[in-house]
């Protein structure tokens, strides 16, 4: 532990599970952080007891919310522990008064179990056979589809539960598949229940962390976890949906919206998604203004994707601030995506706010006040509106002049905006006086003295503002990837509070030549290693109307390509659990049993050892690995050093037919190695990397480098002095050499070799400077 490192004091409770959990959770947020800023922070542990660990004859079913929380929580409000570690069931679905939360990424299975005495099963319980429950929905369970059975309290951890059944108390308990996993139990299930016969809480799985109300290092620390709450406008109809809005609405897992809504707009939503309408009509209200920013906190703050969806435009009497508000309290990160409003609907009717000759403008005002009651519209509340001006920095200051003579005091707020929509855009706060000054120094920053167009807004809402609380906020990074990369690095930095710019300076060309797509029966294996391998493979596959039931089995060296193909349906066959890249794709081959058994998928072969894993128990949020770039990886011969490695990928490959479809520049070395275990290999160019030449190198604080093609690509432009001062952050060896062989100084490399993953790994050096462990 470094002396500059920050110690939190960690509280749980003293079971063994709790003990397990706890660790395991503490030490991925210090590995999270400490990979990317060395010392930032450490963890003491603290041990204690709750209510529910001292009182064992009180009924679960009726035990208050906080029966397993209550003492670490005070312990906690109190000042003695800077935070708890919970299971995320045990906390209330609020807070209590002083406290704060978040639920942690890492999660474990979630459903329920049977546990039966070893050898026997459900199906021969005998009537009125003892099952041990502890809640309300598996007494429920029980008399569904066990009616013979009696339902039982039962008390105890984890382990005193199972020995109660195994010496004869209970003929079968229900336990939750969580907690014996995480325990090494896993042995001990009978049964998982589907969770169409019992649906576990939400909660059931997860961990959360409990901290004070305000507690500055803490919150930081939560936007590791959490991602933006997105306000955003649906437009009047389906047909008015921005590409940012749908983006937003196919990525979302909670959608809370309002009724002046076209219902159409929410089939982009995913499957899965919970949907929350919260609309409010003249006179009727579903729920109230604070449950509403009640709801998008809880579900912010326990990691989910949170969209508020309104009709029209948030910011157009959509009581876009008081819910901005609500979560701006917490220093929870937001962002807000406009719509089209229904003033500028009317166009479609041949309604013009302006018209040439016949309007230059136009009020957009309402007869209800704050509370709902009739407001005045006259002549006077009119004057008092904001003034938004169009097209005017050239007459800034007959502008100035017009309104000053109006009454309009000199120190009214204004604010000049230019290049709206442009990467990095920010208004220029200023004052009714000082608008002709603002637009001198956009003239002067222009470079050319042209006056940029511009929107000039004067008036009290142009003194309002929202302040980014990502941890990348403010920071502009440069992407020069192209595709399915970009588009991930782009979401990742815009989750962090960064902004993307894009700059791809690859592009990636497929190979006309398709003839490797004639008879895939015929070959073994596939191996893909990069999404965009993946991703032209795919598409292949498509245009040439190929059966995916007679695909051969397919190897990847990470979750960024095996996602690639699980998005249509396909699921990598090998997988290595850990070592993402060549390496460790080729120690997974050598490890398998055999892995030339069911060749094809016909018939439902076996899938996915080291398969993918479930939503949410790796996410790329937390900087665990994820998959590697096309030509990261072995040496020839596998590259390992070890014989007994070699012999093992000879046993598993020799004679096997493999089909490698690569890009142009990607290594040889996977190559290499199959055929060096014996493998009859066809190397296949699948498709080509091409320069790109942009005409100008935008302004950037960091530079996000995915291959080194790009970086040689990069170079060949600016030079790699164009680098100088900003943070350089590469993913996989081979871009890393190629930025070091330049001579670019403090490369950063992300121990994921994927676009989320490397963007956390910046986000979690960030926090770390916030906590003081790096400079």
């Amino acid at each position: 532990m470094s002396e500059s490192s920050r110690v939190f004091r960690a509280g749980t409770r003293g079971s063994r599970l709790a003990l397990i959990q706890t660790r395991e959770a503490l030490d991925r947020i210090a590995a999270l952080v400490n990979s990317a800023a060395p010392g930032s922070l450490a963890f003491r542990l603290e041990v204690f007891s709750s209510p529910g660990d001292r009182d064992r004859d009180r009924d679960l079913a009726s035990s208050p919310e906080d029966f397993f929380s209550r003492d670490l929580d005070e312990a906690v409000r109190e000042g003695r522990i800077d935070l708890a570690v919970h299971s995320a069931k045990d906390i209330p679905e609020e807070p209590g008064e002083g406290l704060d939360f978040v639920w942690l990424p890492w999660r474990e299975d979630r459903r329920d179990v049977l546990i039966c005495r070893r050898g026997e099963g459900p199906e021969k319980l005998p009537p009125g056979a003892r099952v041990g429950v502890s809640s309300p929905r598996r007494i429920e369970y029980c008399r569904r589809f066990f009616p013979a059975s009696v339902p039982l309290s039962i008390r105890g951890n984890v382990e005193e539960r199972v020995g109660q059944l195994d010496r004869g108390d209970y003929d079968m308990i229900i336990l939750a598949a969580a907690g014996l996993n995480r325990l090494g139990l896993g042995d001990r299930i009978t049964r998982l229940i589907p969770e169409s016969e019992l649906r576990p809480p939400e909660a059931q799985g997860a961990l959360a962390l409990t901290f004070r109300l305000g507690d500055p290092a803490l919150r930081e620390l939560r936007k590791l976890f959490v991602t933006p709450v997105v306000f955003a406008g649906a437009g009047i109809s389906r047909g008015d949906l921005t590409e940012d809005v749908r983006d937003a609405l196919s990525r979302c897992e909670v959608c809370l919206h309002d009724a002046l809504l076209d219902p159409g707009a929410l089939r982009f939503l995913p499957p899965g998604a919970e949907v929350l309408p919260v609309g409010k009509r003249s006179g009727s209200h579903s729920l109230q203004q604070e449950e509403i920013s009640a709801l998008i906190r809880r579900h912010a703050r326990r990691g989910k994707r949170v969209l508020r969806l309104k009709g029209g435009d948030p910011g157009i009497f959509g009581r876009l601030a008081e819910e901005v508000r609500a979560v701006e309290d917490l220093s929870l990160p937001y962002r807000v995506l406009p719509g089209l409003s229904s003033f500028q609907a009317a166009a479609r009717w041949g309604i013009l706010p302006t018209s040439r000759g016949l309007s230059r403008g136009f009020t957009v005002i309402t007869p209800r006040g704050d509370g709902g009651e009739e407001a005045p519209i006259g002549r006077d509340a009119r004057a008092e509106a904001p003034v938004f001006i169009y097209m005017g920095t050239e007459r800034a200051e007959e502008i100035r002049r017009t309104l000053a003579a109006e009454g309009r005091p000199p120190e009214e707020p204004a604010a000049v905006l230019f290049g709206i929509g442009s990467p990095g855009a920010a208004p220029i706060r200023t004052s009714l006086a000082g608008i002709p000054e603002a637009v001198r120094s956009a003239r002067e920053a222009a470079g050319d003295g042209a006056v940029p167009p511009g929107l000039i807004v004067v008036g009290a809402a142009a003194a309002g503002s929202w302040t980014n609380h990502g941890l990348l906020a403010g920071k502009r990074v440069l992407l020069t990837a192209g595709g399915a990369v970009r588009d991930k690095a782009e979401e990742a930095v815009r989750d962090a509070g960064g902004t993307p710019v894009p700059l791809p300076l690859i592009d990636l060309v497929r190979e006309e030549d398709l003839s490797w797509a004639r008879d895939l029966r015929s070959r073994d294996w596939i191996v893909l290693t990069s999404p965009a391998a993946a991703g032209f493979f795919l598409e292949t596959l498509r245009e040439l109307r190929v059966d995916l039931r007679g695909l051969p089995r397919i190897m990847t060296p990470g979750r960024e390509t095996a996602r690639a193909l699980e998005d249509a349906g396909i699921y990598a066959d090998l997988l290595p659990e850990k070592d993402f890249g060549a390496d460790g794709m080729l120690k997974a081959a050598g490890e398998r049993d055999d892995p030339g058994k069911d060749e094809t998928r016909d018939g439902g072969a076996a899938r996915g050892a080291g398969g993918l894993p479930e939503k949410g128990v790796l996410p790329e949020a937390t900087g665990a690995p994820g998959s590697a770039p096309e030509d990261s990886g072995a040496t020839p011969g596998h590259g390992h050093g070890d014989g007994d490695a070699d012999r093992r990928l000879s046993r598993a490959f020799a004679g096997k037919r493999v089909l490698r479809l690569r890009s142009d520049r990607a290594s040889l070395r996977v190559t290499l190695a199959l055929r060096a275990a014996g493998a009859e290999v066809e190397d296949r160019v699948l498709y080509r990397n091409v320069a790109l030449r942009p005409e100008k190198l935008p302004d950037f604080d960091a530079a996000f480098f995915a291959s080194a093609s790009a970086v040689q690509a990069f170079a060949s432009v600016w030079g790699i002095s164009a680098l100088a001062g900003r943070e350089i952050l590469a993913i996989g060896k081979p871009t890393e050499a190629a930025l070091l062989a330049l001579g670019a100084p403090g490369v950063l490399v992300s121990p994921e070799a994927a676009a989320r993953g490397a963007v956390a790994f910046l986000a979690a050096r960030e926090l770390g400077r916030r906590l003081g462990g790096t400079n």
